[in-house]
């Protein structure tokens, strides 16, 4: 069966980054018996936020005494510069309450990161990710420090390219996969490691959107950022106790729906527990 990857990071690119311990690489396996039915669900929880923002303006103003019509035409005015065409789900952002999302209340930013896992769940959708622990990196003497982000880079694209590929080959499947348009580390080095690969069932043709375009790139973000956020709650004292809690009830929406391959179990084997319920294993 022909299936779609769509793919979003988490983390930054830099192996040295303490407050990002974790490079992720991940997103939701569709197929074209639950592709359009998810997507136009995503884009009615995105056009959902925006209007949620909108009229969070608007009744900011209003309670503030502004008159009615002048409440309207300023919060016409203030949507149109902070809610650009480009609107989109930042799911970091989204959490946090930062830009346009400050005026979003904390309940009802979190229920949207719900909705969004639960078209996961309630599809039984599969997740299909990397997950690369930095410090692996870090500690790996044979690399110089000049070439530790590109090993990095290049370990987590082809650990995912070939895992995924072993994936679809098991279940007589094959794979387009969609990215950010803005996603240079996958057109580096997941895309050029595809070309060389002569057995794969992974088209060498990846489709590029511009993420705002995409409401399935958007949930892809929003699965590499919970994803994230678990493995960093392994770190002690590096996720707020609040932030912790928040990320245990959201992960588990999805743990169940989780493929995960890890860079060390490639590269550095050794027995690892990892910060996961169904991803324990021993080398």
């Amino acid at each position: 069966m022909q299936k779609v990857l769509y793919l979003d990071d988490s983390g930054t690119l830099d192996y040295s980054d303490k407050t990002q311990p974790y490079l992720i690489f991940s997103g939701p396996l569709l197929d074209n018996t639950n592709r359009n039915t998810i997507e136009n669900k995503m884009f009615t929880i995105i056009e959902t936020t925006k209007k949620k923002i909108e009229t969070s303006i608007y009744w900011s103003l209003a309670n503030s005494k502004v008159k009615v019509t002048n409440a309207s035409k300023m919060a016409n005015f203030i949507s149109s510069k902070i809610i650009q065409d480009t609107f989109e789900i930042h799911t970091s952002q989204l959490i946090r309450g930062d830009n346009e999302y400050m005026v979003l209340t904390k309940d009802f930013r979190i229920d949207i990161v719900t909705q969004c896992l639960s078209l996961i769940k309630d599809n039984n959708v599969k997740i299909i990710g990397v997950v690369c622990h930095k410090k692996d990196i870090e500690d790996d003497s044979k690399i110089s420090r000049n070439d530790k982000n590109i090993f990095m880079l290049e370990k987590t694209c082809t650990t995912l390219a070939d895992y995924f590929d072993n994936q679809l080959k098991l279940n007589d499947d094959n794979a387009t996969i969609v990215i950010d348009a803005g996603n240079h580390a996958i057109k580096n080095y997941f895309k050029p490691y595809i070309w060389k690969k002569t057995d794969t069932v992974i088209s060498h043709e990846m489709m590029e959107y511009e993420s705002h375009l995409s409401p399935l790139i958007q949930l892809a973000d929003v699965c590499s950022y919970i994803i994230s956020l678990h493995e960093r709650s392994s770190v002690p004292n590096l996720l707020k106790k609040e932030t912790d809690e928040l990320q245990k009830n959201l992960y588990e929406i999805i743990k169940h729906n989780l493929s995960l391959v890890y860079v060390s179990d490639i590269y550095y084997p050794k027995t690892t527990t990892y910060n996961s319920d169904s991803m324990t294993t021993t080398a």
